[in-house]
């Protein structure tokens, strides 16, 4: 071998280990910047999780009359962008209408509702002090007619059924401090599986309808 063969094998020797240390340094620099998955944060761990919850109202249409109901909500908050929990909410309060049955037109009809079930969401620029919550509610309710004399002195169930519940929901959400959140949207709620809707209903879906909702909720933000 020549001192200029072993020169230039020497030179490429050093090139390749220089090449090798420069490669180290930009995947440590691409790993640093790498997105995070919904579990992991550059080293494989968790990046936060915290509960979060609080009580909210949303309006409805409720056999072609707007109503109010009253609800509570709480969910795992993962890394301050996925959201899993439990939700219930109820009409309130039972509100009552006049039967459109002539043969009872000296009546009132009183109806109650409540569902319940697990909700999911995302949170869009959750960093932010303005996010959007994209959420979806799944769940199950009881209904039930009640029939009362127009004086209260006599109650008779003519009806109760029970029904499944998909409620999704897009809401802008301000946060006041890191642990208080407001929050108002609108929606659709859809309620299925109801049984003689034609003679206890007005309407042949009573119970599905947009929907406007406010919250206040409690959490690590």
């Amino acid at each position: 071998m020549t001192v200029f063969s072993f020169l230039n094998f020497k030179t490429a020797k050093l090139f390749i280990l220089q090449s090798l240390i420069l490669l180290s340094f930009v995947s440590s620099a691409q790993d640093s910047t790498e997105t995070k998955s919904l579990f992991r944060k550059g080293e494989g761990k968790l990046n936060s999780l915290s509960l979060a919850g609080g009580p909210n109202i949303y309006m409805a249409q409720t056999d072609g009359y707007f109503q109010l109901y009253l609800g509570v909500e709480l969910y795992a908050l993962i890394n301050k962008k996925y959201a899993l929990g439990l939700y219930a909410s109820s009409l309130s309060p039972d509100f009552k209408i006049y039967t459109k049955t002539s043969s009872v037109n000296d009546s009132i009809r009183k109806l109650s509702f409540a569902h319940y079930g697990v909700m999911m969401g995302y949170i869009l620029l959750s960093k932010k002090m303005i996010n959007v919550g994209i959420f979806n509610k799944l769940g199950v309710g009881d209904v039930a007619w009640n029939f009362y004399s127009s004086t209260g002195a006599t109650k008779k169930d003519v009806f109760a059924d029970h029904v499944f519940v998909v409620m999704p929901e897009l809401q802008a959400q301000f946060n006041i401090t890191q642990w208080l959140r407001i929050a108002a949207g609108m929606g659709f709620i859809y309620a299925g599986g109801l049984n003689e809707i034609n003679i206890y209903f007005n309407n042949s879906s009573p119970f599905s309808s947009p929907t406007f909702c406010a919250k206040l909720l409690v959490g690590k933000f």
